[in-house]
């Protein structure tokens, strides 16, 4: 009996772990498109700003003033790339400040940084780790591709 309880109090610790160190966030939108797509699932590490690095995805609160859907829908997360980092000069000569990073969408007509400059770090929510899941392909296109044949 004592050994079930400890497998559970261990397992319990697990999961609890867990929830506050990951995130499964649900890809909305086509900013990010064609590293991720509309409906995909993403893991995400919640990290401090010591993770950030160029390249890496990451998850982004904005502001209510840079909100594209207005604050009636609460905080707007995003995925974005992290392109510039403190000392770099971003895309179009901007210099990122201390404290700062500079992302982008993969998508040409993504609403970023190139649009409203550098964000604090103290916004980047988490590290995207991987694709969980990627979105069901829409019957539409099937169908058309039957179509043709």
């Amino acid at each position: 009996m004592a050994v079930l309880l400890v497998i559970l109090a261990a397992a319990s610790g697990c999961v609890i772990a867990a929830r506050i160190t990951l995130l499964i966030v649900t890809v909305r939108g086509g900013s990010m498109h064609p590293t991720f797509h509309h409906g995909d699932r993403v893991l995400v590490a919640r990290r401090g700003p010591r993770a950030l690095a160029k390249d890496v995805v990451v998850l982004v609160r904005l502001p209510e003033a840079l909100n594209p859907t207005g604050s009636r829908n609460g905080p707007s997360l995003v995925l974005k790339r992290v392109v510039a980092l403190p000392g770099d000069t971003a895309p179009g000569g901007v210099p990122v400040p201390p404290g700062h990073v500079f992302v982008v969408g993969d998508a040409e007509d993504s609403y970023d940084s190139r649009h409203f400059g550098p964000l604090q770090n103290d916004l980047v929510q988490g590290v995207v780790l991987t694709r969980l899941r990627k979105a069901p392909q829409p019957a539409t296109r099937i169908l058309r591709d039957r179509r043709m044949s």
